[in-house]
């Protein structure tokens, strides 16, 4: 089992447009959702909430607008702390027990598990800081979510597995489920024990439906641990079962509340090319002090990419991410 291990998520489903750097995070074009400890009235962190009190808003930075801030009530608020996170920074804290946040309504998320090259939907990517405080969970965890725990019927899941019971050790995984029962389109999960305990690491899963090569890939610290072909059930235009769940899988399902702690979260909607993986990457490695296989980018490369208005893809020739079959 791991020690208070941390990671930093990323999920990319389509291509798209890059953009002119931005302050902080170097790629802004379909950054709908953000969520960062460090600014979380959104007032560029000149006031904080008190150390070690409830955070019943959490508000989204990205472009989204209402109703898009992550909200709880009660005794589901998790608790912001200022300091505890990676390089010390700031961290809201989920306690394991019933905290959990949720945004917006469910047609807000389709872009999630629904790609449609071309048309209205482009796919997504999502990042996300994280670590869990239970030294000895054997459990699992719901981090973000918009599918149903119980019968895993239409939604994206990124969660994280360590039930010996199941057979499971530190797990990474990422799903999209697409209406019948543990019947999912996108179901990955790398080697078990590839999070070792007490260490810094980076997890993403790539949807990429309608491009050459695997529909859905899952990394680890830049590298692909496993990768697969959309299977089982067809893509589906409905809308996922709930709204954008964190700290838990969209159903509230007891089982797999989050015992630990987010710094940062950020969701676009559409696929970013490697390049800008790369470029997010290394913004988050360097902002949290995290040790990452993400190719830091050549200091020219975004500005002329955004002056010739390209897709990253157009001109990005590098080789795949490392370990991509």
């Amino acid at each position: 089992m791991r020690n208070s291990t941390i990671f930093l998520l990323a999920g990319a489903l389509t291509a798209g447009m890059l953009v002119s750097a931005a302050p902080a995070v170097p790629i802004t074009d379909g950054l709908v959702f953000q969520l960062d400890a460090t600014d979380p009235l959104d007032n560029g962190g000149t006031t904080l909430p008190g150390n070690g009190t409830a955070l019943g808003t959490w508000h989204n930075l990205g472009s989204f607008g209402d109703p898009a801030d992550a909200t709880a009530s009660g005794s589901a608020q998790p608790t912001w702390y200022d300091s505890g996170g990676p390089n010390n920074s700031p961290r809201v804290n989920f306690d394991g027990s019933n905290d959990v946040m949720t945004a917006g309504t469910a047609s807000d998320w389709k872009f999630l598990h629904y790609d449609d090259p071309g048309n209205a939907f482009d796919g997504s990517t999502v990042f996300a800081v994280w670590r869990t405080t239970d030294s000895n969970p054997d459990g699992a965890y719901g981090l973000i979510s918009t599918g149903e725990a119980s019968t895993r019927q239409i939604g994206y899941d990124l969660w994280y597995d360590d039930r010996s019971s199941r057979g499971f050790e530190e797990r990474a995984r990422f799903m999209i489920t697409r209406g019948v029962h543990q019947n999912g389109a996108i179901s990955l999960g790398n080697l078990d024990g590839t999070f070792p305990g007490a260490t810094w690491g980076i997890q993403s899963s790539v949807y990429a439906l309608g491009v050459p090569g695997p529909d859905g890939r899952l990394l680890v610290d830049g590298t692909v641990v496993a990768s697969q072909e959309t299977q089982n059930t067809p893509l589906t235009n409905s809308d996922p079962d709930h709204p954008l769940t964190i700290g838990d899988f969209g159903s509230l399902h007891s089982a797999f509340y989050l015992d630990g702690d987010f710094a940062e979260i950020l969701i676009y909607d559409r696929e970013l090319s490697e390049l800008e993986q790369d470029y997010v990457g290394t913004y988050l490695q360097a902002k949290y002090g995290l040790a990452t296989a993400y190719d830091v980018p050549e200091p020219s490369a975004l500005a002329v990419m955004a002056g010739l208005g390209l897709c990253g893809a157009m001109v990005w020739s590098r080789r795949r991410r490392r370990g991509a079959g």
